[in-house]
């Protein structure tokens, strides 16, 4: 692959540095957190950032980046968070307790 010959040309062993590999994700997607970067790279299974990436890992990044990572912006429920005090009731704990044990 021409980008990746390109992408390694100044390093010996024909691996993309961690670097490198986070300047290209900020190019392709300028908007993209660092926490979804971190979380490409475990996709990978790399947990060594040193090592950096060979042929195969980065055709194994072209294929994972098909698919689009979000964050999550929190754990609450929309009621959790417009309406605390009736979620948060002995009457609706007592429902949600019942649904989450399984009936």
């Amino acid at each position: 692959m021409i980008i990746f010959e390109r992408l390694t040309s100044n390093s010996s062993p024909r691996r993309i540095s961690y670097e490198t590999y986070q300047r290209l994700m900020h190019a392709m997607k300028p908007k993209m957190s660092e926490n979804i970067i971190n979380a490409y790279w475990e996709t990978l299974d790399k947990p060594n950032k040193d090592d950096g990436l060979d042929m195969k890992q980065f055709n194994e990044l072209l294929f994972n980046l098909n698919f689009d990572l979000h964050q999550r912006t929190a754990d609450q429920t929309v009621i959790q968070k417009t309406w605390p005090s009736i979620y948060n009731s002995k009457p609706s704990r007592m429902i949600i307790d019942f649904v989450n044990t399984g009936y």
